[in-house]
Order: C-alpha cells, then structure tokens, then sequence
C-alpha cells in the first residue's frame, strides 16, 4: 500500500466528484490526509512530517485530484510505496507557512520573539 508524507500544518480532506443529471458536482468519494507538521501536539511533540497510508484506489483517485497536484508540485505531500523514514524524507521537504513559528524563526527575520513568562 501507498503512502502520502505531509508538511502540511493542517489535515486536508481531497474530494472526487461527479456530474449529476442537472450539472452539480456531487462529492462521491473524500481522502483525508493527516497534517500536523510543525504543529505542537497535546504531548508537547512537534513532528516533522505525518505519514498516511492509502489504498492504491485512493492514490489514483488523489494523483487524479488538482489540489493534490499542487500539494506535490509544491513539495508539500510525496508518495511513497514503502512507509518512509519521516524524518530523513520530510527535512528535504518545504515547511508550511501556517506552520507555528518559533524563537529561531524571529530570529531569523531580525525580530524578537515574544515572552513566554507569565505576567505577574
């Protein structure tokens, strides 16, 4: 089976559809692949990647999918035919600008970040 690494901060939900007899597209099938990438968790765990596994029905489906397209066309999402190593494969990937940022970040763009004290 498949397997679908993501950068992607959040879980997106892909949708297969079909014309019905009036013209409406009508949602017949959904894909969710899990985010959470650079995202802290309730444990305090803050991934690098989240891997999904398909079945090769869904992958077709998803390759057939424009937003999927542009997921992978932009390094966001890649495939795998094995379960990858997430943490090897998913540094090589871009980071979601929704992701949540971090003192390094602030530091990067010659900011300060902002206290994490509690005010008294």
């Amino acid at each position: 089976m498949p397997y679908v690494l993501s950068k992607l901060s959040s879980t997106t939900v892909y949708n297969s559809y079909t014309k019905a007899a009036n013209g409406l597209n009508i949602v017949t099938r959904h894909i969710a692949i899990m985010g959470g990438a650079d995202v802290t968790d309730k444990n305090l765990i803050m991934p690098n990647g989240v891997v999904t596994r398909v079945s090769d029905d869904e992958l077709a489906i998803l390759q057939n999918n424009k937003v999927f397209q542009k997921h992978v066309e932009g390094g966001y999402v890649k495939v795998f035919k094995a379960n990858p190593n997430v943490d090897k494969e998913a540094d090589k990937m871009p980071k979601d600008n929704s992701k949540q940022l971090t003192p390094s970040d602030y530091k990067k763009n010659g900011k300060k970040a902002p206290s994490t004290e509690k005010a008294e």
